[in-house]
């Protein structure tokens, strides 16, 4: 049960579906999506990516409209819609994934926004509950992603909640570091790797087999 981060290029590194594939092994993707639960051609990164993905827009003619995700058996299983801190799923169609890519599913995840864009739904949460609210998408993000690739599936995603989502990027880091020695302490064995982006702009590198310590 190991984690894997990259650096990557650039906060908006993942932004067509060719780089949807940062590792070709990838079963799953995790996409940071809007709190619509929809990705559309105004999105920006990976939820851009993904719409391209689901769509199959190659970037001439008529841009197909958003993609929205269904909510209607998560309202019916927890009796609201989903929010801040849930995770859906969605195939990836056939001929959609990056050519050579193992692509299979792509979880939609929601972390905490504390940024009060007016583009987004204030998630009216302090620090410390944004914080938890990290710890628990991430978690279950890996579960729902293990639950679709299956025990040995390779699960490639961003940083959920970094960036525009204004979290302190450390913050993050340790959400995603407790989840993941959750995960595996409670019988996860997928292989994780997570795409941090490098301020500087510098060229992609794989920082090596990481093991999440709590």
């Amino acid at each position: 049960c190991r984690c894997r981060w990259i650096m990557a290029a650039g906060p908006l590194a993942i932004t067509s579906s060719a780089d949807l594939s940062l590792d070709k092994r990838f079963d799953v993707i995790v996409n940071s999506v809007s709190p619509e639960f929809a990705s559309s051609s105004s999105d920006s990164g990976i939820n851009l990516a993904v719409w391209r993905t689901l769509t199959g827009y190659s970037g001439e003619g008529d841009k197909p409209p958003a993609v929205r995700y269904d909510t209607s058996a998560f309202a019916a299983a927890n009796g609201a819609r989903p929010t801040y801190g849930d995770v859906l799923w969605s195939d990836v169609p056939e001929g959609r994934a990056p050519e050579g890519s193992a692509l299979r599913y792509i979880v939609h995840a929601l972390a905490p926004d504390r940024s009060n864009r007016p583009k987004r739904l204030p998630s009216g949460l302090s620090k410390e509950e944004a914080f938890a609210c990290l710890v628990a998408v991430y978690f279950r993000v890996l579960w729902q992603a293990t639950a679709k690739g299956g025990a040995g599936c390779s699960i490639g995603m961003p940083p959920l909640g970094a960036g525009v989502f204004a979290n302190d990027a450390a913050d993050v880091q340790r959400a995603c570091a407790l989840a993941h020695a959750a995960y595996c302490a409670t019988g996860g064995t997928a292989s994780v790797s997570v795409a941090l982006w490098s301020p500087d702009g510098s060229e992609p590198k794989d920082t090596g087999e990481w093991r999440a310590a709590a």
